[in-house]
């Protein structure tokens, strides 16, 4: 057997499949109802259907997650990967072009099975880390299935922006008022925020590590949060800071 691609190479991959597979729900569950009123004669038929197409869904990722995984074993984690983003491609192209709320059904499941990835996900996380990465592995896995079910903001963007410029200025990390700016933006009535830097500059993939292994930082990421920003400053130091705000 030929050796497991190097984490450096390997995980980018993962967080993303892992990003669009939730994205992808929170993309399809505003529109459905919409989509199903157009074929429906009645408010009571809509919310039947709409709850057949949202169920079937999740019925088929319950069934089928352990069908991946069993299918990674054997042909490999990665391709298996690339067949579900090609699975829930088709299934939103259905969506879009299906004339019959039959045919959204089958979109739906092949959605279903298509986004039942979380488990090849997370064993080809534990297959490229070694035993005291794996932990690490696993924190960014779940970050990125917490980001993909947030909602980018443009209002949360201004508001990381100024703290990212504010805290560069400065030159050291501090909160300020910045949760209670996000309220402003009226995307609801909790909000969170992030601060964060790295000495060499702008790093991602090191701030969500750190971010990830700090219990108050976590628990915002995989927070009853809905919508995010993320905003990089680069200080007069050479370091990059970063505010993530959540609301």
């Amino acid at each position: 057997m030929s050796a497991w691609p190097s984490p450096i190479i390997a995980m980018p991959f993962i967080l993303v499949v892992v990003f669009i597979d939730v994205l992808g729900i929170g993309i399809a569950l505003p529109v459905l109802p919409m989509l199903v009123g157009e074929y429906t004669a009645s408010r009571e038929l809509q919310t039947y259907w709409y709850g057949a197409l949202v169920v079937v869904y999740g019925l088929m990722q319950f069934f089928c997650a352990p069908l991946l995984g069993a299918l990674s074993d054997r042909f490999g984690r990665r391709p298996l990967l690339l067949w579900s983003l090609l699975g829930l491609g088709l299934h939103f192209l259905l969506l879009a072009l299906a004339p019959s709320l039959a045919l959204m059904f089958v979109a739906r499941v092949v959605g279903g099975a298509a986004g039942a990835s979380f488990s090849v996900a997370n064993a080809y996380a534990s297959d490229v880390s070694t035993t005291d990465q794996r932990a690490k592995s696993f924190g960014l896995v779940g970050a990125a299935f917490g980001l993909g079910s947030l909602t980018w903001s443009a209002c949360l963007y201004n508001v990381a922006l100024s703290n990212a410029r504010r805290i560069a200025a400065q030159g050291y990390l501090s909160h300020t008022n910045g949760p209670q700016v996000d309220l402003s933006c009226g995307l609801g009535n909790r909000a969170g925020e992030n601060i964060g830097d790295w000495s060499l500059g702008i790093n991602d993939t090191k701030l969500n590590s750190m971010f990830m292994a700090s219990a108050d930082h976590r628990a915002n990421i995989l927070g009853p949060y809905h919508y995010v920003a993320t905003a990089w400053v680069v200080g007069a130091n050479g370091a990059g800071y970063i505010a993530v705000e959540f609301a």
